[in-house]
């Protein structure tokens, strides 16, 4: 927006000044881009002045002046540009050649005047501009981050996570390294919304979206969010041990944080996670993986929850083969 209206300034100002019929002015990057030209025509807006003959003047010298007939509407005309220092940008000013001839004298003058005032200005606005860009990168980035993340605990949100965790999928599958995953489910969650309301409910998110995220340190290592009370943890490069240490190390986190639950068996609020490993499995796809993590995370509450449990089940023998025969992730 503020681009916008300071372009449209550079509009109003180019009008008022006195060319004479045929003059004109324009304000273009160093690329040929063009930003403002009077006369005003919306359809050279941004058009790439790149290749034409006054372009290619413009581009030898940081300053000068040369008769040459405009590309875009084939006046010949009298121009004298300059390049504005620090910046991308190129200023033109042109006067007609039928009008130079009928007031030369004090056309000449005009210029030199013209060109010092605008000269100033433009620094001005552009040091304005270059403020506004880097204003517009820097939302541009957050809005980036808040596409990627879960907005009550900051961590990855799902689609993320499961882009994230194919690309590791992948890399895991060509070395032949180990990739381990943790599925984390907040158990008897919906008796402690009923308990103590959704608002404290999501402060128990959050602090267990912490909790979860300074157990991992390692910069491969993903959490996420994947969805209402469940999280998830991707680790590249860890076997099963590796990663039921690092489960048994958010467990306890999460269990150091006493949050009062009275509707669990455990009184105080707690987590069920399941841990799923490649080694010495033959998981056809990461969808396999996840339900590997699922089917460990759902024993753990089977047996009494608040507690750590690997794939594979001991004693659900026909885990494995529902396991292999999911689908939904690609290979």
């Amino acid at each position: 927006m503020v681009g916008t209206l300071q372009l449209n300034y550079f509009r109003y100002l180019f009008d008022g000044m006195n060319l004479g019929s045929g003059g004109s002015m324009a304000l273009m990057l160093d690329d040929g881009t063009m930003l403002m030209r009077r006369p005003y025509d919306q359809k050279i807006i941004d058009r790439s002045l790149m290749g034409t003959a006054n372009y290619t003047r413009f581009a030898q010298t940081s300053s000068g002046a040369f008769f040459g007939t405009a590309a875009i509407d084939g006046v010949k005309r009298w121009y004298t540009y300059r390049h504005i220092n620090g910046f991308p940008m190129i200023l033109d000013v042109a006067l007609a050649t039928e009008d130079i001839y009928a007031e030369w004298r004090t056309r000449a003058w005009l210029i030199g005047s013209l060109m010092a005032a605008l000269d100033m200005m433009i620094v001005g606005f552009a040091l304005s501009f270059s403020q506004q860009w880097k204003r517009r990168l820097s939302i541009e980035e957050e809005l980036r981050v808040l596409a990627r993340t879960d907005g009550l605990t900051g961590l990855l949100n799902r689609r993320t996570f499961e882009e994230s965790a194919q690309d590791e999928w992948r890399r895991a599958q060509r070395t032949g390294h180990a990739l381990s995953m943790l599925l984390i489910d907040v158990d008897h969650f919906k008796g402690f919304n009923d308990l103590y309301g959704h608002s404290a409910g999501d402060d128990a998110l959050v602090a267990v979206a912490y909790r979860i995220s300074q157990s991992i340190r390692r910069p491969g290592d993903i959490a996420a969010r994947f969805g209402g009370e469940e999280f998830t943890v991707l680790l590249p490069n860890t076997d099963i041990d590796g990663a039921a240490r690092i489960a048994e190390k958010i467990l306890a986190s999460i269990r150091a944080l006493q949050l009062r639950h009275v509707a669990s068996t455990h009184e105080f609020l707690s987590v069920s996670i399941g841990v799923a490993c490649t080694v010495g499995h033959q998981f056809p796809n990461l969808r396999s993986l996840v339900n590997a993590s699922d089917v460990a995370m759902y024993e753990a509450k089977n047996s009494g929850r608040n507690r750590v449990v690997c794939y594979p089940v001991a004693k659900e023998q026909g885990s494995a083969a529902s396991v292999q025969s999911s689908e939904g992730y690609a290979n």
